[in-house]
């Protein structure tokens, strides 16, 4: 990955953890639901009606699989940056893209300039690997 492909997986860093929560709270909301219960009547079955329990298993499954691949693809980010130690450089990642902050916030933070967070966060992202898992 180029410095500019891991800086667009480094900023969707909040995204992720957005839907990561959405994920979540749908799956949430189907288990509150529950596995809906057919009414017994004397009516036949009438084919092309569509199964509400198989509709709800298919949905659950799909938001399962969403919430797995951003599961995973945020634990890669953090262990990339995990892997960069507990230096500057981790530090600088967390606060820009973990912790949304601007350059000129993580200056303010780290009592450097602007331009120093910039060269720094710039080294930073080249030395970020993430091991897919």
């Amino acid at each position: 990955m180029d410095r500019q492909e891991k800086k667009a997986l480094l900023d969707r860093y909040p995204y992720i953890m957005s839907s990561i929560r959405y994920y979540e709270e749908r799956l949430q909301e189907l288990d509150d639901i529950g596995a809906p219960t057919a009414k017994l009547s004397d009516m036949p079955h009438v084919s092309g009606i569509s199964n509400p329990t198989q509709e709800l298993g298919e949905r659950r499954a799909e938001l399962a699989e969403h919430l797995l691949y951003n599961s995973r693809l945020k634990i890669d980010i953090e262990r990339g940056i995990e892997r960069l130690g507990a230096g500057v450089h981790q530090k600088i990642l967390i606060l820009r893209f973990v912790q949304s902050c601007t350059q000129s916030e993580v200056a303010a933070r780290t009592h450097y300039s602007r331009s120093q967070v910039q060269r720094l966060e710039n080294e930073a992202v080249d030395l970020f690997e993430i091991e897919r898992t």
